[in-house]
């Protein structure tokens, strides 16, 4: 683990933050993602930064706000941008596990991702295991391993 994920983890771990899902961060929370983000802007104030994103799903609740993250000119509400993963030394922006789906289960990406799980319900606590353990794939950006 790289010291990114070694304070990820450590703030995954910390209960400072509730856990919530299909964004990075919204009005009631972070997923692990958005954890992440913010951990990366704490060492990189002058690179990033959060702002209200007006869109919404239809999952969403009323009065729900989704926060996007902004680095680099690269924004999302859901996934990493290219500058918070190529820190973390991830192969692409949703966490891509070592983890083969099942052969039935028809995906764009053939591994499960970190921001599955977390919309699973896996509990902040679970994915930092999950780092930890050294699940999620490393390298250049892109989908193989």
């Amino acid at each position: 683990m790289n010291t990114l994920e070694q304070v990820l983890v450590q703030e995954l771990r910390s209960g400072k933050r509730k856990q919530t899902v299909g964004h990075l961060r919204d009005s009631t929370g972070f997923c692990c993602l958005g954890v992440a983000c913010d951990v990366w802007l704490q060492e990189n104030p002058q690179l990033g930064r959060w702002s209200q994103y007006h869109h919404r799903t239809a999952n969403d609740p009323p009065g729900h706000e989704a926060i996007a993250f902004y680095a680099d000119d690269d924004d999302d509400d859901v996934s990493l941008p290219h500058s918070v993963r190529a820190d973390l030394g991830w192969i692409n922006n949703d966490g891509s596990l070592d983890i083969e789906r099942r052969p039935d289960d028809a995906h764009m990406n053939p591994k499960i991702t970190l921001a599955e799980l977390n919309d699973a319900g896996l509990t902040f606590d679970q994915i930092a295991d999950i780092i930890e353990a050294g699940l999620v794939i490393h390298g250049e950006y892109g989908w193989s391993a």
